[in-house]
């Protein structure tokens, strides 16, 4: 461990970083500051500054004995070893050990199949379906169900329990309701040959009842809209993408650009750019005078200001801040007279919100090609396994229905990254993964698996 010597001042700016010892001097005090690496020391004696130590800082250091005191209260406090094993020729023994945080496998929808396409589906409520005329098939007005219930999404679970919980007004977690004459009906089990009332044909957007059926049938479900799929970290959290693997089935035909974008905040990414309010501020045509409340401290002479309602056009700059309820700006107000939020900012450029997400970077993928030559790793291809010879005569939308199985083959290409991608919730981050124009790709599986750790 290695000693610097710095000047209070210096002293000042590590002091809420690291715990911090004195010993008493006849006219001040010597302060020790003990890292994983360097052992910093400083001396207080202008009469100033001992004051300021002594009513601002001594309370929350420690007082030690001597300089070697503070140094081994130091290595104790940062759980530093006292003894390092080494191997016979000197060098130190070093052990791997797992990554701080828990792993997080975040696997995206189906991007061939529009049935998974589950974040960016709509909610239709108690649809009255219309009968095709045999008393048993009745259609909505939507294709592409979400199927939530056979597997097609992995880990469907996790997504369901977040529906639930970001809607607790509205916790359907994707089901699929039928009731006729508002009595509710059961559906088949995935995969079964018996059992229940109807089957559902998601693909079509329709329910095929095993009986005639002459009451009213209404259906609660929902379809395919949009197929972005959206990382968010947790509050508080940051994802670390460590790496990422895109399954493609052999029988892939991509039919869209695939888009991956990362937002955050406009005011950490785009400050320039960006500005923050303050509600209920009164502006006047004909007065340079704006009043309202909480001003002092947060708008400064030499900021703009103006109606969050208007354009950036409408800048005024600030001359002074008279009180906490009144500025002063450099001319009679131009925009929108009367009250409204103020927007404040140190640029004259600010036109969005600061926590508004902005577009930080942007990859497209216009052909399968992009994959492979952005990727550094492939595994072998995963053979077709699991499909009874008659399950595989089935046509693809059936085939979902009724197989466990795999019906192409899938190769797997792996991206590592070199320096993990970080999504982090206090800069406002989320990756979305989608398709330009929601065109599916034609063919079995298109996914990606991000491997992550979450701290």
């Amino acid at each position: 461990m290695k000693d610097l010597y710095i000047n209070y001042s210096t002293w000042k700016t590590i002091f809420s970083k690291v715990k911090s010892y004195y010993t008493q001097l006849s006219d001040g005090y010597m302060l020790y500051s003990c890292g994983d690496e360097y052992f910093m020391i400083s001396q207080v004696y202008d009469s100033g500054d001992v004051s300021e130590f002594e009513s601002t800082y001594k309370s929350q250091c420690d007082e030690a004995g001597s300089r070697d005191d503070a140094f081994v209260a130091g290595l104790v406090e940062n759980d530093v070893p006292f003894v390092v094993k080494r191997q016979s020729d000197g060098v130190v023994l070093t052990s791997n050990a797992p990554r701080v945080g828990y792993e997080d496998i975040i696997i995206s929808h189906n991007y061939c199949d529009k049935c998974t396409w589950f974040e960016g589906s709509v909610r239709v409520s108690n649809e009255t379906l219309s009968d095709s005329g045999d008393h048993l098939t009745f259609n909505s007005q939507h294709a592409y169900w979400v199927d939530m219930v056979s597997g097609r999404v992995s880990f469907q679970s996790r997504w369901i329990d977040k529906q639930k919980l970001d809607n607790p007004l509205d916790q359907h977690g994707y089901s699929v309701v039928v009731k006729v004459d508002n009595v509710e009906k059961t559906a088949r089990e995935p995969f079964a040959t018996s059992g229940g009332d109807y089957e559902i044909i998601y693909e079509d957007g329709n329910i095929v009842f095993f009986s005639e059926q002459t009451g009213v049938v209404t259906a609660s479900y929902s379809y395919a809209d949009k197929s972005d799929f959206t990382i968010v970290p947790p509050s508080g959290k940051k994802v670390r993408i460590e790496y990422s693997e895109i399954d493609l089935s052999t029988d892939i035909i991509m039919n869209d650009k695939t888009e991956q974008l990362v937002y955050g905040y406009a005011g950490v990414y785009a400050p320039d750019y960006s500005y923050m309010s303050i509600a209920n501020a009164t502006f006047s045509t004909s007065s340079s005078v704006v009043t309202g409340s909480g001003f002092s401290g947060v708008i400064q002479p030499g900021m703009y200001v103006r109606n969050a309602s208007d354009d950036v056009t409408k800048n005024c700059l600030v001359v002074s801040v008279d009180s906490d309820s009144q500025i002063t700006i450099h001319q009679n107000y131009g925009g929108t007279d009367g009250q409204g939020s103020i927007a404040y900012s140190t640029s004259q450029t600010s036109v969005y919100p600061y926590y508004y997400q902005i577009v930080i970077s942007q990859t497209d993928y216009h052909r399968v090609s992009n994959f492979t030559q952005e990727a550094n790793a492939s595994y072998p291809q995963i053979q077709a396994v699991g499909s009874s010879s008659s399950e595989l005569l089935l046509g693809l939308d059936e085939f979902r229905r009724k197989s466990r199985g795999m019906k192409s083959s899938i190769l797997p290409i792996v991206s590592k990254y070199n320096t993990v991608k970080e999504l982090d919730s206090a800069s406002g981050n989320k990756m979305v993964v989608r398709l330009a124009n929601d065109e599916p790709y034609s063919g079995e599986v298109a996914t990606i698996t991000f491997y992550s750790v979450i701290e």
